[in-house]
């Protein structure tokens, strides 16, 4: 009778060990989880009003039926770090960051022109150096780039000689 009282007494607690685990493993799984509270919001506007002025003069002096231009596109979607080359991401961090003002593309969507608003904020060192890395990125891909000034009125002939001359070439 003690013995038949041990292998059930051990049964017993085997069987409470093994619904204490279950216990401790379902009841996190059950319970419910805390809402996550993204802390984004809206821009007001995709684009600056300097870039939605210099946006609607481009649309002016464009062809539309050659042309489209995409505003702030990152460079990591224009170029790509050729295959094989060592340092992948090292090369990728450089571009993915940076996303000119704008880039005129033709129907298919391949870049031909990218077109860089420069303000006041490209006259600190640090934007300078950015810049021209951006720059020599561009170059290495054979893609031209047209640096204008951001100004309040721009010479629409002058301006869209420029892109016609750099996508003539």
């Amino acid at each position: 009778m003690q013995r038949l009282f041990s292998q059930s007494s051990f049964l017993f607690i085997l069987v409470g060990m093994v619904i204490c685990v279950v216990i401790a493993v379902l009841v996190p799984l059950l319970k419910p989880k805390e809402k996550e509270i993204f802390p984004y919001k809206k821009n007001n506007y995709l684009l600056t009003s300097n870039k939605r002025a210099f946006y609607a003069l481009l649309k002016e002096i464009v062809d539309p039926n050659k042309y489209e231009i995409f505003p702030q596109v990152r460079l990591s979607d224009i170029l790509k770090v050729k295959a094989g080359k060592g340092k992948y991401m090292t090369y990728f961090v450089k571009i993915s960051t940076k996303a000119p003002a704008f880039v005129l593309c033709d129907k298919k969507t391949t870049p031909l022109l990218v077109l860089e608003l420069d303000d006041a904020s490209n006259e600190k060192e640090a934007k300078i150096a950015r810049d021209g890395s951006a720059d020599k990125a561009l170059a290495a891909a054979k893609i031209p780039i047209l640096h204008v000034v951001c100004k309040k009125n721009y010479n629409k002939e002058e301006l869209q000689q420029q892109i016609e001359a750099i996508l003539n070439k």
